[in-house]
C-alpha cells in the first residue's frame, strides 16, 4: 500500500507542473466589489473611444415611463479593466420631463479585469432620493435617474469561483438635442454620463463546497493516470487535476475547481478543463472505500464528450470530511 501511495504522490507532482501551480493551498478569498466605480460616457470623464452610455426611450404621456440603457467604459477599484452593463429603469412620471420617484431598475453587468471575470446584477434598493425622469421630443430627448442599488455577483478568478453581494448606487443621465432643419438631422450634442458605485459587501463566499479535503492519484482499470486534490473551507474551494488517456492519446488539465462537495464516502468537483486543446466543463467523482486502495474508484466527464471511469488498480483517493 505504500508503494501505491509513492505511486500517487508522484502522479500529484505531475499534476502540479501541468496545472503550473505551485501550490495546491496558493488560491485564497479575492476582494469584494467595495470601492469599484463603473463610468461610461464623456460627461463621466470617458472617451468616446473608451466607451459609450446609450438608452432606448419610452416616454409616454401618461405614466409611468420607461427605458432601456446600455453602458460599455472604465472600471477602477479592486477590479480595474473594462465592463459592459445594460438594465431597464421605471419612472413614476409622464414622458414629459417631469421628475417622480423611480419605481424599479434592474440590470446586468460584466467586469473583465485581467483573467478575473466578474459577472452580476443589481436591482433598486427603495429610498425616497430615488428619483428620474424621461422627456422626448421631436427636436431631442432627455432620460436620467439616480437610485440606491442591491448587488450580488459572482468572481472568477481562475483558480476558483467566489460570490459577493452588497450594496451601491447609480447616477446617469443621456440628453440629445437636434437641428432638424437640416436633411439629415444634426446633432447639437446633449449630455452622456453614467456612474454606478459599489459601496459596501456584506463579504466574499466561496462557490458550492464542503468542508475537508481529498487527494488520490493513480492508474485506473481503464487505464488512465490521474491526479486529483480538492479543499473547501471559509475561504473557499480550490483545487487541481490532471488525466492522461495514452490509449485515447488525451490530456485533461483542469483550469479551476467552482465547486467542491463531500457524501459520505465520495467527493465531487466541476470546473473548467481543457481537454487536449479544447476548453471544456468537467466534473470528476471520486469515492473512498477504504484499504486497500483498489477498492475507490475514479469517474470524469467533461461537455466535450470525452469521458472515462474505473478502480483504482495503482494507488488510492483518500477524503477527509
Amino acid at each position: 500500500m505504500r508503494r501505491a501511495w509513492r505511486l500517487a504522490s508522484l502522479v500529484l507532482i505531475l499534476v502540479a507542473v501541468l496545472a503550473t501551480a505551485a501550490t495546491a493551498e496558493a488560491a485564497g478569498t479575492p476582494p469584494s466589489l467595495a470601492g469599484e466605480v463603473l463610468l461610461a460616457g464623456p460627461d463621466a470623464g470617458v472617451p468616446s473611444s473608451m466607451g459609450a452610455y446609450e438608452v432606448t426611450l419610452r416616454c409616454g404621456a401618461t405614466a409611468p415611463s420607461w427605458w432601456t440603457f446600455s453602458a460599455t467604459g472604465v472600471a477602477s477599484g479592486p477590479y480595474s479593466g473594462t465592463f459592459t452593463e445594460s438594465g431597464t429603469v421605471y419612472v413614476d412620471a409622464p414622458g414629459t420631463g417631469q421628475t417622480g420617484p423611480v419605481l424599479s431598475v434592474h440590470a446586468d453587468f460584466t467586469i473583465a479585469s485581467g483573467t478575473t471575470i466578474v459577472t452580476g446584477s443589481k436591482d433598486m434598493t427603495m429610498v425616497a432620493s430615488n428619483t428620474g425622469s424621461c422627456a422626448a421630443g421631436a427636436t431631442s430627448y432627455d432620460a436620467k435617474f439616480t437610485s440606491a442599488m442591491t448587488y450580488k455577483a459572482t468572481i472568477d478568478t481562475g483558480s476558483g469561483s467566489f460570490t459577493d453581494a452588497g450594496s451601491g448606487s447609480i447616477d446617469s443621465e443621456r440628453s440629445e438635442s437636434f437641428d432638424v432643419s437640416q436633411s439629415p438631422s444634426v446633432s447639437l450634442g446633449g449630455v452622456s454620463r453614467f456612474r454606478e458605485t459599489f459601496a459596501a459587501s456584506s463579504g466574499v463566499g466561496g462557490g458550492q463546497s464542503s468542508s475537508g479535503w481529498m487527494v488520490g492519484g493513480g492508474i485506473t482499470s481503464s487505464g488512465v493516470l490521474f491526479g486529483v486534490f480538492g479543499k473547501g473551507d471559509t475561504s473557499g474551494v480550490r483545487g487541481l487535476c490532471g488525466v492522461f488517456d495514452y490509449f485515447h492519446h488525451t490530456l485533461v488539465r483542469c483550469l479551476n475547481v467552482d465547486s467542491f462537495v463531500i457524501s459520505g464516502t465520495k467527493a465531487t468537483l466541476t470546473g473548467d478543463a481543457m481537454v487536449n486543446s479544447t476548453k471544456t466543463r468537467y466534473r470528476i467523482e471520486v469515492t473512498d472505500n477504504g484499504d486497500p486502495g483498489w477498492r475507490d474508484s475514479f469517474k470524469l466527464t467533461t461537455d466535450s464528450g470525452y469521458a472515462t471511469q474505473g478502480s483504482v488498480l495503482f494507488g488510492g483517493v483518500r477524503i477527509h470530511g
